[in-house]
């Protein structure tokens, strides 16, 4: 039976509820009846105590969150049930869902284990008796439940954003003089009642580039900056800003700031991220609305219901049509196979569009409950969802796609297609009627026909539909020899018959087409022109009459032989012609007529005019209706009808109607745009605002609800509001209106007195301080090199282009017409904050990046502009440098240089005189331009060869301070390293860091990791699967073959674990790993599944796991990213992968390199200039950082232009360090061997690993290996020849084996966590003859280091690994349990964005606790006991719980002490500690002569030291047991102690120095001691007391052998171990390294017990009894291990 995820088992058992839906009145609440004493006492004894115990934590208001709404901690709780019904029906245990859940029958409750059938049988019988239960009080499902019906509507419409915008009279001001406008009025009256002034005004060049930026996003030219300074009239500024919005440029600038609202993008996302070709007409439409000033209302409308709009004028009717691409060019996962999910996904991201965008809204939050914070019921998304859904927007198909539309044509063109299809209707009328009368004949005479498909075909035949009119579904063809298709008939009547074959005739057929005819008269061959139209109908040609009979088969065989081209074989057709001839004779001329209309149609069809151009729109729904509930959000999960409608808290006054036939979009439209709606204008004027001034009047721009933040002047934001609905929703006029204010002409300079009292900025004393965009940044360059194209519109992707992959971004147009794809953005964009084309965003993110210093200073795209731009210098011949260098300043930065600037400037190429002196070369300076792609040779860079080759110094400067004030500068940024700093957990971290290697296209589990031995035994029979085949491409189901696995399994280790034969070097490390065998994942394509994996969401707009914990942790090493993926692929989701999404761009995952890029030569973009040598770089960075800072001097915002400052600095330390991180040249060549890079076939992903070592090392905090290839070949995906497995196998374990073996040896994978694996599994049974499909029910990943069990497995599928079964693992639960292994809680690590808190696992996950993770180390206590020659390093100890005393275990290690040591030791004692067994390690160095061994020394001081310490440290004196490993010293040493050891604290020397024993130790290599040492520095006791040998190996023990028969005096006693009573405590036998067991660990001398058993023979003979620790020799055979063994003799009483 399969089971569920844990993290799903709670939630799914609320989906469980809804089969007592039905049963409504049975499960109304019972009445309060009178409980019997005895029922009570069944209760209260049996039942609350399991409820408590085993459900409280999660279904109880203790919990931490109510799961699934249901509560059983009430008894209104358990009737009211959670989201889906009442989980208890009294009275009738099989029919309640509570008892279904506990007996695992479906889901699994409680989830940690199934409860005890006893258990359950309580909870029946009280159910059966009444589920009597005494508890009252309200559950808090039962709270949640009534929330929406309990919306106090007029109190929740007193929220500010649902009042209507009220006019309000203009406030009174001190200051008259000063206010020009209304908004003046406002803003001064706020800055009076804060006691503050307004700032000054801003010079005139700053004034008119801010406005020519914030207007047409491109900066003035020099000679409109004279005209506008050398204009001194009043009205100097106004026709400024009329110039500019008449601008063409206008609608470019301002249609891109809509276009982030619209999540405009022209590619899909998702796997395969198909393009949108047509999605430039929608771009274009934006751009010409805002030129045409647009009314904005009528732009509301028309982008949500355009096409239902009447239009009089074609071009109105076009403009209505593609602006309802608003709502189908939203990211889409077209090939998820779930159609109706796919439908739901698509209407919610509709619905959380049209929200943020228009209403400022986030209607998304109501999906799956009532809002938290917003009056939004879960019924007001499904009436809007009503809506959505009958509107069609996807088309269903296997890989879906969108709706295209035909445009309207002009009249002119309407009338000729017009003409056109009536010419077609005409003939197709007639040839209808042709082929009814047709039909009608040929039913009056016998014919038979057949296919080609039923014909026997032999030879290399194709199948085709390519070439029209064929009959049936295709046709077959062939060429060259030896082909040949055979029609056999049986005809019903003998007579003649005419024989016709049909034929599809294309000029590479056959001329002589030969056809053989078998017939009673004997056999004729007839040849047919296949490049000629057939005769018949244009299908048929008759080959004659001839004569069959029933009695002899009529055959018709066509032939390759003899061919001169390619052979068609279609149907042949056999006419009974005797009795006929008159019907037959009409058939033949209806055939001919038919022939001759079709001819007309083909020819009419050719001639035809050309298509209506089409767009991508939304239309009509065929089945238009109200939807329900999807409870939680579960579309088959449904709840109650909820009749279309629209956002209540924001409807004032009755709801407009909906017809039954219509969607309500038209009506949803005019409610958005209506001047009643108190949102729409509110938060369209907002985003002006914001435009204008940087900042909203509502900050949270897309978000009016109670989480937004209020507005800084609601008066004025009212004022904005009611001013736009009485000028016609004119974006211009408002623009225009705000631009005039003195407000927005301040100055950006700050006052002390602003500064102090409001540094953010609210009451808006000056301007703010602006950034550019990537878009003006980016058109900026372009100009400033001359090159910008202007052209408006079209379509700029470029043709031919299949897919977003590896597209090149060499247009120079205008930004906003750049291809905007969801996978793949111009670099630029990627790094200068370009938003999200998945969300919709009204305001970007700000950030300051050394990536984007990175791109300045070394990118192609920068340095090519700057190369073109000195060009543009160096021509101007009649310029000195001083001189151009004041015109670069102009015409990058719109001023001249200070004084400072040009001294600086100057200096620097001063530098270069000399070079240029010695130089002599007199070539013109364009000529030294051709050079610009040589790298400079040090020591021969002249001072114009600087000027033209390192005018990307120039560039990078001007283009770094591209600001609309000349000053770059981050929002709320103090500090460049604050956001990837490091940050404190939520708890101790076991783990540090992430190296993740990715196994792309989904390795097979039962082929690699999961041994299935029922997979032989039941190879090739037919099984059935549960929902086999249910999710998978194919839609198949029913029974499937079983397939083996091609390759043998063993196990190895002491873990025993088996690994197939795919993996012999990681199979070397079981013991290191930990393996997760019941994984599990939603989605079965590759582009789904692959972003689940990455970022827990199908739907694209979700951060990535490596930006997550970026984000949570930030980084080691702030010379490096914190996010490094190497080699990713570009296909199934691509940089989506490794995205930060909503995050700020600090996040953003680092590609180095790209799938199928040779691993030696990737490298973090832009990270090198190869145009400049190092040196004169320095020198160029010198300056440029040099000119920041006296930047800084001068401005009052020192900290924002600070974090532009670091960020240079760390852009060059990482051009630093980067380079060394990547050079593994320095490795020895062992390393190198280990990783395979000395081998062909795992050279290339040996070299990623090693990679992914050095990252570690140096403190990047999330890594990722990439073995993946191509989107149309992922590697591992062999849905045939699963044989190829063996080739990637062959190519990643050896690289993954040394990464973890190297990681180990390093002491890094102590706090590294390793993850290995895939997006998916695949199927135990067979695809086609030899492949596997997708699999996501149960797969295997594994994970190594960092916190998890070693030589571990948890979890299982079934016996065949179809599905996961036991302690199931949804990726959701592994997204967590990496979190908590990283100190960071799943649930608390969220990020505010849009309304809500995101969070990876979104509602889900649970940790996977006291599984894989396993607990923190306790930390020792440590002691230095050195003394006398002698020293111990080391002596660490842990101390266990336990009432009284506890028995000690002393572990002695010789030699040096490592980290790596100590956690060994930890882990192999640790169930000691676990067991209350206190546990000390010691490490010994001998310093000096030692009379005895080392070790026996060490024995000796060790027990000693920790005697002295038995009170302190709760130690039990008379239970101590002392072992040892390694360094062949005293392996697997055990000596139990009596009570009469010296004091180490006396004053006697002798008590002092002396140590008796009760036994000795003679270790390895040291068997041959004199007795009387022993006897001399022990003491003479030691005569008296038992001794024990311990030895390990072959020699070692013939010398114990030998050592026994030679001193048999010192064996004089062996004492039996079977009793602990009296003074004599037992004496052991021991053999095998850290006490494993002799049949698990062959490596260790164990593989010789024969000499344990010879020593056990002679103490026997001599009477001695002595015990042997031996497998199948001892009695500890009752035992599964030595130390269960050893440990029941310490715990013993």
């Amino acid at each position: 039976m399969p089971r569920p995820t844990p993290s799903h088992v709670l939630l799914s058992l609320c989906l469980l509820f809804a089969a007592a839906i039905a049963q409504a009145e049975d499960n109304a609440i019972p009445a309060d009846e009178p409980i019997e004493q005895q029922q009570l006492a069944f209760f209260e004894e049996h039942v609350r105590p399991l409820l408590i115990e085993h459900c409280y934590e999660c279904h109880s208001s203790e919990g931490e969150k109510l799961q699934g709404g249901l509560a059983l901690d009430t008894k209104v709780g358990w009737a009211t049930g959670g989201d889906s019904g009442p989980a208890i029906v009294p009275g009738q245990p099989d029919e309640s869902p509570l008892l279904e859940a506990l007996r695992y029958e479906s889901y699994e409750m409680p989830p940690k284990g199934k409860l005890p059938d006893g258990q359950i049988a309580l909870i029946e019988k009280w159910i059966a008796m009444g589920a009597p239960d005494p508890r009252t009080g309200d559950s808090p499902s039962a709270n949640a439940a009534k929330r929406a019906s309990d919306i106090d509507w007029e109190q929740a419409r007193e929220f500010w954003s649902f009042q209507p915008p009220q006019r309000h009279e203009l406030p009174e001001v001190a200051n008259h003089e000063w206010p020009r406008d209304a908004i003046d009025r406002f803003i001064l009256a706020s800055l009076e009642a804060a006691s503050l002034q307004p700032g000054p005004e801003a010079d005139r060049a700053t004034l008119l580039r801010r406005a020519t930026y914030d207007l047409i996003g491109l900066p003035p030219t020099p000679a409109e900056i004279d005209a506008f300074c050398n204009d001194l009239s009043p009205e100097a500024f106004q026709r400024v800003v009329d110039r500019l919005l008449s601008s063409p440029h206008f609608g470019e600038r301002w249609g891109r700031h809509w276009l982030d609202v619209a999540r405009f993008a022209e590619s899909t996302g998702g796997g395969r991220s198909l393009l949108y070709e047509k999605a430039w007409r929608y771009r274009d439409y934006v751009i010409e609305a805002f030129n045409d000033d647009k009314p904005f209302d009528r732009f509301i409308v028309e982008q949500i219901a355009g096409d239902l709009l009447p239009y009089d004028d074609y071009r109105r009717g076009r403009e209505q049509l593609v602006a309802t691409g608003f709502l189908a060019l939203g990211p889409s996962n077209y090939e998820l196979q779930d159609k109706d999910q796919l439908r739901a996904d698509v209407v919610d991201e509709q619905i959380d569009t049209v929200g943020r965008a228009f209403l400022g809204m986030t209607l998304g939050c109501a999906r799956c409950h009532d809002h938290k914070f917003d009056p939004v019921p879960t019924t007001d998304y499904y009436a809007l969802a009503g809506i959505f859904r009958s509107t069609r927007t996807v088309i269903d198909a296997n890989v879906s796609s969108w709706v295209e539309s035909p445009l309207p044509l002009a009249p002119e063109q309407q009338q000729v297609h017009d003409k056109h299809n009536a010419a077609l209707a005409k003939l197709d009328n007639e040839i209808a009627a042709a082929e009814s009368l047709h039909s009608e004949l040929a039913s009056q005479v016998s014919i038979i026909t057949m296919d080609d498909g039923e014909a026997v075909l032999s030879g290399t035949w194709q199948t085709s539909n390519s070439v029209k009119p064929f009959v049936g579904e295709s046709y077959s063809y062939a060429s060259g020899k030896g082909s040949q298709a055979v029609y056999e008939f049986v005809v019903p009547t003998a007579g003649q018959y005419d024989v016709r074959v049909a034929y599809t005739p294309h000029e590479n057929r056959s001329s002589n087409t030969a056809y053989t005819i078998s017939h009673v008269d004997g056999i004729t061959t007839a040849h047919v022109d296949q490049t000629s139209l057939p005769s018949i109908g244009n299908t048929y040609t008759s080959l004659g009459q001839f004569n069959f009979s029933p009695d002899q088969p009529a055959t018709v065989l066509v032939s390759t032989e003899g061919a001169r081209g390619t052979v068609v074989a279609d149907a042949v057709q056999l006419i009974h012609v005797d009795d006929e001839d008159e019907t037959l004779a009409r058939l033949t001329e209806v055939e001919s007529r038919m022939a001759t209309l079709k001819t007309e149609q083909a020819k009419l069809e050719k001639a035809a005019p050309p298509a209506p151009p089409q767009a991508i729109a939304v239309k009509e729904h065929e089945e238009c209706g109200d939807y329900q509930v999807c409870i939680r959000g579960d579309i088959r999960n449904l709840g109650d009808d909820v009749p279309r409608g629209f956002l209540t808290v924001a409807t004032l006054g009755d709801s407009p109607g909906i017809a039954a036939d219509s969607s309500g979009r038209l009506e949803l439209a005019h409610w958005i745009a209506s001047a009643e709606n108190p949102l729409t204008a509110r938060v369209t004027a907002n985003r002006v605002w914001q435009h204008l001034f940087g900042e909203g009047l509502v900050r949270t721009v897309d978000n009016f609800g109670l989480m937004g933040q209020r507005p800084s002047h609601p008066e004025l934001l009212d004022y904005l509001a009611i001013r736009l609905v009485d000028h016609g929703w004119s974006m211009k006029s408002l623009i225009r209106e705000i631009m005039l204010s003195r407000t927005y002409q301040l100055s950006s300079r700050a006052t002390a007195e602003s500064m102090s009292a409001d540094p953010d900025n609210r009451l808006l004393a000056h301007q703010n301080r602006r950034r550019l965009d990537a878009e003006a940044i980016r058109d900026s360059m372009l100009c400033l090199s001359g090159e910008l194209d202007f052209t408006p519109g079209g379509n700029t992707v470029r043709d031919g282009t299949k897919s977003e992959y590896g597209y090149t971004f060499d247009e120079t147009r205008r930004s906003v017409y750049l291809p905007v794809f969801r996978n793949q953005l111009h670099d630029l964009f990627a790094v200068f904050d370009f938003p999200d084309p998945n969300l919709s965003l009204g305001r970007r993110n700000i950030s300051t990046l050394a990536t984007q210093s990175l791109f300045l200073l070394n990118s192609d795209f920068a340095l090519d502009r700057s190369k073109l731009a000195a060009q543009r210098l160096l021509a101007r011949e009649d310029l000195d440098d001083e001189q151009r260098l004041t015109w670069l300043y102009r015409l990058a930065l719109g001023r001249a240089p200070t004084p400072e600037e040009t001294q600086l400037a100057l200096g620097f190429l001063s530098k270069f005189d000399e070079a240029e002196q010695s130089d002599g070369d007199s070539q013109p300076d364009v000529r030294r331009l051709e050079e610009w792609d040589n790298p400079v040779i040090p020591g021969q860079l002249t001072r114009r060869k600087m000027l033209s080759t390192a005018a990307c110094g120039f560039g990078s400067l001007a283009l770094a301070g591209l600001c609309k004030e000349a000053q770059a500068a981050e929002a709320n940024s103090p500090s460049f390293a604050g956001p990837l700093s490091v940050k404190p957990t939520h708890f101790a971290p076991l783990a540090k860091r992430v190296i993740f290697i990715f196994m792309q296209g989904g390795p097979s589990a039962v082929d690699t990791f999961d041994y299935k031995p029922a997979l032989e035994k039941h190879h090739g029979e037919k099984l059935e699967f549960r929902d086999a085949r249910k999710m998978a491409k194919t839609g198949m189901t029913g029974a499937e073959t079983v397939m083996k696995s091609l390759w043998k399994f063993k196990q190895y280790g002491d873990s025993g674990h088996y690994v197939s034969e795919l993996f012999p070097e990681i199979a070397k490390q079981v013991d290191r790993l930990c393996f997760l065998h019941s994984m599990h994942t939603d989605g079965v394509a590759h582009g789904p599944s692959t972003l689940f994996l990455h970022t827990g969401a199908m739907n694209l707009i979700r951060p990535s796991m490596g930006s997550w914990v970026t984000y949570g942790l930030g980084t080691e090493n702030q010379n490096l990213p914190g996010f490094i993926t190497i080699n990713p692929s570009a296909g199934n989701g691509g940089p989506r992968n490794y995205s930060n999404a909503f995050l700020p761009t600090d996040y953003q995952g680092t590609a180095i390199g790209r799938a199928g890029q040779p691993s030696g030569e990737v490298n973090i973009q832009h990270i090198t200039n190869s145009r400049l040598p190092s040196a004169v770089q320095q020198k160029q960075f010198t300056l440029l950082q040099e000119m920041n800072r006296r930047q800084i001097e001068s401005a009052t915002d020192q900290d924002e232009l600070s974090a532009v400052m670091n960020s240079f600095e760390l852009a060059y330390r990482m051009q630093r360090h980067a380079p060394e991180l990547m050079d593994i040249s320095g490795e020895t060549a062992a390393t190198e061997a280990m990783y395979g890079i000395d081998e062909k076939e795992t050279a290339d992903f040996g070299r990623q690993c090693l990679l992914a070592r050095r990252m570690a090392e140096a403190g990047v905090r999330y890594i990722q290996i990439n073995y993946g290839d191509n989107t149309s070949n992922p590697r591992w995906d062999q849905h045939s020849k699963i044989h190829e497995h063996s080739i990637h196998a062959k190519a990643t374990d050896k690289p993954v084996a040394g990464l973890i073996a190297d990681m180990h040896a390093r002491g890094l994978l102590e706090d590294t966590l390793v993850w290995w694996g895939g997006e998916f599994g695949r199927n135990p049974f067979s695809q086609g003859n030899d492949g596997r499909d997708h699999n996501p029910k149960g797969f295997t990943h594994f994970l190594c280091g960092g916190g998890v069990k070693s030589g571990f497995s948890y979890g299982a599928t079934d016996e065949f690994g179809h599905e996961a079964a036991e302690n199931r693992i949804h990726m959701h639960d592994l997204h967590a349990t990496v979190l908590h292994l990283l100190g960071l809680d799943h649930e608390r690590l969220t990020y505010r964005h849009a309304g809500r808190d995101f969070r990876l696992t979104d509602v889900h996950g649970n940790v996977v606790h006291d599984k894989p993770a396993k607990e923190k180390e306790k930390q020792p206590t440590h002691a230095d006991v050195s003394y006398g020659p002698y020293k111990m390093d080391v002596l660490d100890f842990w101390q266990a719980e336990g009432e009284g005393p506890r028995p000690l275990l002393v572990y002695i290690h010789g030699g040096g002490w490592t980290g790596g040591d100590k956690k060994r030791a930890y882990n192999s004692f640790k169930p000691y500690l676990d067991k209350g067994i206190s546990y000390a390690a010691v490490n010994y160095r001998l310093s000096g002569e030692a009379p005895l061994p080392a070790p026996v020394h060490d024995a000796a001081r060790a027990i000693q030291f920790l005697r002295s310490k038995a009170d302190e440290w709760n130690i039990d004196k008379n239970r101590i047991a002392l072992t040892g490993g390694s360094a062949g010293a005293c392996t697997s040493m055990w000596i139990l102690l009596h009570d009469d050891l010296a004091d180490p604290d006396s004053e006697d020397p002798v008590e002092r120095e002396s140590t008796r024993v009760s036994g000795a130790a003679v270790a390895a290599g040291q068997t041959s001691i004199d007795p009387k040492v022993i006897e001399e520095w022990l003491g003479p006791k030691v005569l008296e007391h038992r001794m024990i040998n311990l030895a390990v190996g072959e020699p070692t023990m013939a010398g114990a052998l030998e050592n026994y028969d030679q001193h048999r005096d010192l064996y004089v006693e062996f004492s039996p171990y079977n009793h602990l009573d009296g003074d004599d405590p037992p004496l052991l036998m021991t053999y095998g390294n850290d006490m494993t067991l002799p049949s698990k660990n062959a490596g260790h001398g164990i593989h010789h017990p024969v000499y344990g058993v010879k020593m056990k023979e002679k103490a026997d003979a001599a009477g001695h009894e002595c015990h042997l620790l031996i497998k199948g020799v001892s009695e500890s055979d009752k035992y599964e291990s030595p130390d269960d063994f050893l440990m029941s003799i310490l715990l013993a009483p």
